[in-house]
Protein backbone atom coordinates (compact mmCIF):
# COMPACT_ATOMS: atom_id res chain seq x y z
CA UNK A 1 0.00 0.00 0.00
CA UNK A 2 1.15 3.70 -0.53
CA UNK A 3 1.94 5.49 2.61
CA UNK A 4 -0.08 8.42 1.35
CA UNK A 5 -3.41 5.55 1.06
CA UNK A 6 -2.51 5.53 4.71
CA UNK A 7 -3.62 8.39 5.45
CA UNK A 8 -7.22 8.27 5.03
CA UNK A 9 -7.26 4.47 5.43
CA UNK A 10 -10.26 2.09 7.11
CA UNK A 11 -7.98 0.68 9.59
CA UNK A 12 -6.47 4.01 10.25
CA UNK A 13 -10.21 5.36 10.61
CA UNK A 14 -11.21 2.51 13.24
CA UNK A 15 -8.13 2.65 15.06
CA UNK A 16 -8.77 6.42 15.94
CA UNK A 17 -12.73 5.95 16.13
CA UNK A 18 -11.86 3.28 18.96
CA UNK A 19 -10.35 6.49 21.21
CA UNK A 20 -13.30 8.35 19.61
CA UNK A 21 -11.93 10.54 17.13
CA UNK A 22 -14.14 11.30 14.07
CA UNK A 23 -13.51 12.56 10.27
CA UNK A 24 -12.92 16.43 10.19
CA UNK A 25 -15.24 18.34 8.76
CA UNK A 26 -13.04 21.45 8.95
CA UNK A 27 -10.76 21.17 5.02
CA UNK A 28 -7.44 21.62 6.80
CA UNK A 29 -7.78 18.41 9.26
CA UNK A 30 -8.41 14.81 9.05
CA UNK A 31 -9.47 13.77 11.71
CA UNK A 32 -10.94 15.66 15.35
CA UNK A 33 -11.89 14.59 18.71
CA UNK A 34 -14.23 17.33 20.37
CA UNK A 35 -13.43 17.72 24.14
CA UNK A 36 -15.07 20.17 27.12
CA UNK A 37 -11.66 22.10 27.04
CA UNK A 38 -10.87 22.15 23.58
CA UNK A 39 -11.13 20.11 19.89
CA UNK A 40 -8.27 18.45 18.92
CA UNK A 41 -7.56 18.05 15.30
CA UNK A 42 -5.24 15.49 13.61
CA UNK A 43 -3.30 15.22 10.56
CA UNK A 44 -1.16 12.28 9.11
CA UNK A 45 1.48 13.78 7.01
CA UNK A 46 3.37 11.57 4.89
CA UNK A 47 6.42 12.59 3.07
CA UNK A 48 9.21 10.32 1.47
CA UNK A 49 9.93 8.64 4.52
CA UNK A 50 8.72 10.99 7.19
CA UNK A 51 5.62 10.14 9.17
CA UNK A 52 4.16 13.25 11.00
CA UNK A 53 1.32 13.30 13.81
CA UNK A 54 -0.01 16.63 13.58
CA UNK A 55 -1.88 17.87 16.15
CA UNK A 56 -3.32 21.33 16.46
CA UNK A 57 -5.53 22.78 20.01
CA UNK A 58 -8.61 24.36 19.12
CA UNK A 59 -8.42 25.85 22.85
CA UNK A 60 -9.66 29.37 23.89
CA UNK A 61 -6.86 31.42 26.89
CA UNK A 62 -5.81 34.55 27.54
CA UNK A 63 -4.36 36.57 25.69
CA UNK A 64 -2.78 38.40 28.85
CA UNK A 65 -1.39 35.61 29.21
CA UNK A 66 0.55 34.29 26.43
CA UNK A 67 4.27 35.02 28.08
CA UNK A 68 3.68 32.70 30.63
CA UNK A 69 2.28 30.33 27.80
CA UNK A 70 5.12 30.62 25.69
CA UNK A 71 7.36 30.09 28.98
CA UNK A 72 5.07 26.79 29.88
CA UNK A 73 5.70 25.30 26.04
CA UNK A 74 9.48 25.74 26.49
CA UNK A 75 9.47 23.88 29.48
CA UNK A 76 7.00 21.17 28.41
CA UNK A 77 8.96 20.79 25.61
CA UNK A 78 12.20 20.66 27.86
CA UNK A 79 10.55 17.84 29.56
CA UNK A 80 8.19 15.71 27.25
CA UNK A 81 11.18 14.44 24.28
CA UNK A 82 8.91 12.21 22.04
CA UNK A 83 7.38 15.62 20.51
CA UNK A 84 6.92 19.27 20.44
CA UNK A 85 4.50 21.82 21.32
CA UNK A 86 4.59 25.41 19.62
CA UNK A 87 2.54 28.49 19.92
CA UNK A 88 1.11 29.58 16.58
CA UNK A 89 0.96 33.24 16.64
CA UNK A 90 -0.92 33.77 13.10
CA UNK A 91 -3.56 31.84 13.87
CA UNK A 92 -3.66 32.04 17.68
CA UNK A 93 -3.45 28.39 18.39
CA UNK A 94 -0.95 25.24 19.77
CA UNK A 95 0.14 22.58 17.85
CA UNK A 96 1.61 19.46 18.85
CA UNK A 97 4.06 17.37 16.33
CA UNK A 98 5.50 14.05 16.27
CA UNK A 99 7.83 12.93 13.67
CA UNK A 100 8.96 9.10 12.69
CA UNK A 101 10.94 8.01 10.11
CA UNK A 102 10.90 4.83 9.24
CA UNK A 103 13.09 3.02 6.47
CA UNK A 104 11.77 3.08 3.22
CA UNK A 105 10.38 -0.19 2.83
CA UNK A 106 8.53 -0.07 6.04
CA UNK A 107 6.02 -2.75 6.77
CA UNK A 108 2.49 -1.13 6.96
CA UNK A 109 1.68 -2.62 9.70
CA UNK A 110 4.02 -1.58 11.43
CA UNK A 111 2.86 2.51 10.67
CA UNK A 112 -0.33 1.53 11.76
CA UNK A 113 1.05 -0.39 14.58
CA UNK A 114 2.91 3.30 15.36
CA UNK A 115 -0.46 5.33 14.68
CA UNK A 116 -2.03 3.09 16.83
CA UNK A 117 -0.39 3.02 19.80
CA UNK A 118 0.41 7.22 19.57
CA UNK A 119 -3.27 8.11 18.94
CA UNK A 120 -4.51 7.25 23.07
CA UNK A 121 -1.17 8.27 24.64
CA UNK A 122 -0.98 11.42 22.84
CA UNK A 123 -4.54 12.37 23.19
CA UNK A 124 -3.80 11.67 26.98
CA UNK A 125 -1.09 14.34 26.61
CA UNK A 126 -3.53 16.64 24.87
CA UNK A 127 -5.65 16.68 27.35
CA UNK A 128 -3.35 17.16 30.12
CA UNK A 129 -1.87 20.26 28.69
CA UNK A 130 -5.02 21.96 27.71
CA UNK A 131 -6.09 21.49 31.45
CA UNK A 132 -2.75 22.76 31.80
CA UNK A 133 -3.23 26.23 29.50
CA UNK A 134 -7.27 25.98 30.48
CA UNK A 135 -5.55 26.12 34.44
CA UNK A 136 -3.17 29.15 33.27
CA UNK A 137 -5.48 31.25 31.76
CA UNK A 138 -8.02 31.29 35.00
CA UNK A 139 -5.71 31.00 37.59
CA UNK A 140 -2.84 33.32 39.25
CA UNK A 141 -0.87 30.84 39.60
CA UNK A 142 0.82 26.74 38.53
CA UNK A 143 2.92 24.05 40.10
CA UNK A 144 6.72 23.39 38.51
CA UNK A 145 5.87 19.79 40.13
CA UNK A 146 2.48 19.70 38.36
CA UNK A 147 3.49 20.08 34.81
CA UNK A 148 6.22 17.66 35.69
CA UNK A 149 4.21 15.39 37.07
CA UNK A 150 1.75 15.92 33.95
CA UNK A 151 4.35 15.15 31.56
CA UNK A 152 6.59 12.31 33.14
CA UNK A 153 6.61 8.80 31.54
CA UNK A 154 5.66 6.16 34.01
CA UNK A 155 7.64 3.13 33.70
CA UNK A 156 6.47 -0.62 34.94
CA UNK A 157 4.93 -3.70 34.86
CA UNK A 158 1.83 -3.89 36.24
Amino acid sequence: MNLNDLLLSDEIFFSLKKHNWNYSKVSNFHYVYNDEIADYYLNIVVKKNDLRLLYTLDLEFSKNRHEDLLYLLNLVNKIHYKGSFKFILKSNSLEYEILKVFPQNTYYNIILDFIQKNSKTNLALLKNFSFLIHNLSYADTYSLDLIKLMFQEIHGHA
